[in-house]
């Protein structure tokens, strides 16, 4: 019999990975047992400049591995600085020439995507909203970007409206602004990914910015949702209000307007609403026709909504004789 341990895969590349984010290789075949008997491994280490940012998730000492098997390795690199990264597994074996190196390589890339604001693209009603978001290179060299897109298969709600043309150089401490467009096609949340190329690295030359997108189709609400008025006296005038409630994320302005007859506004036609949840009493006068009923409504818009929340009112007159 004899027993030979070979390499099948002497690195392991990670690529380029965003600073504080890890990634795990799954079973990669290292070294194989070409020979007739089988072969022990007696002592399995991390090792190198950079070890600390590696780590061993399967392999151990007293393993066996049996003719033509391969020793797979699970690893974990975890990106810590703007920089390369190096290290190697050292297999101790039981056979000739008893030890080999796998060497791993992983590079912490140098550019941060910084959010001024919100981290979430708000739009309301179903409204699209524009944002900016801003890139620094907050490493100590010159980071190249050969192209931005969104990450969507088929045609979704972020669009770029503008961005550097391409390809750009950021120099360390550089920012550049990339506007976008979210607009919501129905259901929430809408989630994809601002995909920034750049040329180095082997199979990790692409950061993914995760974008994410809220809409809603309910953030203003009237109670009541109708109003129904009876009297007996023909010119009636009866004071009443309506209360708009407003979960918009976003400043607003309500427009408020009168469709029929018998119904006015006490106050002013315009409101300012803040962000947030809002509770706003509207004050309305309904004045009775002078026989049978009446119908009109209220029509509230908001600057940052899409449609009409409309509140109906019915007014009757019954005289009895």
């Amino acid at each position: 019999t004899r027993d030979r341990m070979e390499l099948i895969a002497g690195s392991i590349d990670f690529g380029r990975m965003q600073i504080g984010t890890s990634k795990d290789t799954i079973d990669v075949p290292v070294v194989v047992n070409d020979g007739t008997a089988a072969i022990r491994t007696m002592r399995v280490s991390l090792k190198g400049p950079d070890a600390a940012s590696f780590t061993l998730l399967n392999l151990s000492t007293g393993q066996i591995v049996d003719p033509n098997d391969s020793l797979n390795a699970s690893v974990r690199f975890t990106a810590t600085e703007p920089r390369r990264h190096s290290a190697w597994i050292e297999i101790e074996h039981s056979g000739p020439l008893g030890l080999l190196r796998v060497h791993l390589f992983g590079e912490g890339v140098s550019i941060v995507p910084a959010i001024l604001g919100l981290d979430t693209l708000y739009s309301i009603c179903s409204a699209a909203i524009d944002t900016t978001i801003f890139l620094t290179n907050i490493g100590e060299g010159r980071m190249i970007v050969n192209n931005i897109v969104i990450d969507d298969i088929t045609p979704g709600p972020f669009d770029i409206l503008s961005a550097p043309i391409m390809p750009f150089v950021l120099w360390p401490g550089d920012t550049t602004a990339i506007r976008l467009r979210y607009s919501p096609q129905g259901g929430s949340p809408d989630t994809s990914s601002l995909l920034i190329h750049t040329p180095m690295g082997a199979g990790g030359d692409t950061l993914f910015l995760p974008l994410f997108g809220y809409s809603s189709v309910s953030d203003l609400k009237a109670a009541p949702s109708n109003i129904r008025i009876a009297t007996s006296i023909p010119g009636a005038v009866t004071d009443t209000t309506i209360e708009i409630r407003s979960s918009v994320q976003l400043a607003s302005t309500l427009s408020l307007a009168i469709v029929g007859s018998g119904v006015s506004l006490i106050g002013p036609p315009t409101i300012n609403v803040p962000p947030g949840m809002q509770s706003i009493t509207v004050p309305i006068r309904c004045t009775s026709p002078v026989a049978d009923s009446s119908r009109a409504a209220v029509e509230i818009r908001s600057s940052v909504c899409k449609g009409v929340l409309t509140v109906p009112i019915w007014q009757v007159t019954s005289t009895i004789t």
